[in-house]
């Protein structure tokens, strides 16, 4: 599962080594029947696209961070008025 907020994008590879008709986009039901979503077909695959939600969805930015860790100071700073 590859989860992104709004305005998150994401370079990915992604296998696709089942064939048929996949549905890939939002967790969300009402987001997906709205457009968040796109149909993977593959070539001489019929039928309505499959939706297979994931089993858990157990994100946190905290999984990249750590309580003991040491931030070294910038080469440069640069201060800016936008």
């Amino acid at each position: 599962m590859l989860s992104l907020a709004p305005g998150e994008r994401i370079h990915a590879m992604v296998e696709m080594s089942t064939p048929g008709n996949w549905t890939l986009g939002s967790l969300d039901n009402a987001d997906r029947a709205g457009g968040r979503s796109v149909r993977v077909a593959y070539a001489n695959q019929n039928g309505p696209a499959q939706w297979h939600p994931p089993a858990a969805v157990d994100w946190s930015y905290a999984r990249f961070s750590a309580t003991n860790r040491s931030v070294r100071p910038p080469d440069q700073t640069i201060e800016m008025l936008l």
